[in-house]
């Protein structure tokens, strides 16, 4: 059974972007923002890992990792979290949250893929 990711961004183009390239890999499931993502999340199994943007509109990523992680039954899957803007206090406030990775937009799909081989290993111990 093939692992599972959810890609929260509201950027089509991204999403789209996204859908395709790791559907060679993985099952993906594609959100527009946090609300729709916490929706999809109350209506399926767990995804292996989470790929969101940080700036999204409705409920932007931050508080959308906030609610994962404040949710026991959602606080262990793995989330990364992508932003064009790749400061230093972003990460970190990211970190601090409860997110395992941050990526800058635009990122190498290649390094991407290797991230998520890392964290989907990770949740099948």
């Amino acid at each position: 059974m093939r692992e599972t990711i959810l890609v929260v961004d509201d950027n089509a183009m991204m999403r789209t972007f996204l859908g395709t390239f790791l559907s060679r890999t993985y099952d993906v499931y594609l959100a527009q923002d946090g609300e729709d993502a916490l929706h999809w999340l109350s209506q399926n199994e767990p995804p292996s890992a989470i790929i969101a943007d940080i700036d999204m509109p409705n409920m932007n990523g931050y508080t959308f990792l906030n609610i994962m992680m404040g949710n026991m039954g959602y606080a262990k899957i793995p989330v990364l979290m992508i932003s064009p803007d790749n400061s230093s206090e972003r990460r970190i406030k990211c970190y601090e949250m409860g997110a395992q990775d941050v990526m800058s937009k635009p990122f190498n799909p290649i390094e991407l893929e290797h991230k998520l081989k890392r964290f989907t290993q990770v949740s099948m111990l």
